[in-house]
C-alpha cells in the first residue's frame, strides 16, 4: 500500500495532538475525511469501498473498526503505540475474515 509520507506524517500528528480521542478516517485519491462519530465513519465507508479506512487503538475507534462490514480487498491502516513507547503505522488488506499485513509504503511529494 502507498500513501504520500505527508499524509503518513498528518495522521500521526493528529493522533498525537488528541491521545485521548477515537481517530477515525478514510483516505480517498490520498485525502483524509475524518469523522467524530464510528457510525458515521461506517456509513461512509460502507459508500466508499475503495477508500483505506483508519483508526486508532482508543477503545471507540476499535470497536467501530471490529463493526465495520469488511469487504476483500478493503485496506486499512491502524494508528498504533505498544507498551514499550513504539508509535506508527501499521497497514493490513482484507481477505475473507483475515487482515493480513501488508508493507506500507511512502511516496515523496513532488
Amino acid at each position: 500500500m502507498n500513501i504520500p509520507r505527508t499524509l503518513a506524517t498528518q495522521l500521526m500528528q493528529r493522533a498525537l495532538r488528541h491521545p485521548d480521542d477515537a481517530l477515525l478516517a478514510l483516505i480517498d485519491d490520498h485525502r483524509p475525511r475524518y469523522f467524530h462519530d464510528g457510525d458515521e465513519w461506517q456509513q461512509a465507508a460502507a459508500q466508499a469501498l475503495s477508500a483505506i479506512r483508519v483508526y486508532n487503538q482508543h477503545p471507540l475507534a476499535l470497536q467501530a473498526a471490529e463493526a465495520l462490514q469488511a469487504h476483500d480487498g478493503e485496506q486499512r491502516i491502524e494508528i498504533f503505540q505498544d507498551t514499550e513507547g513504539v508509535f506508527g503505522l501499521r497497514a493490513y488488506r482484507i481477505h475473507g475474515k483475515l487482515a493480513t499485513p501488508v508493507l506500507l509504503e511512502f511516496e515523496e511529494s513532488a
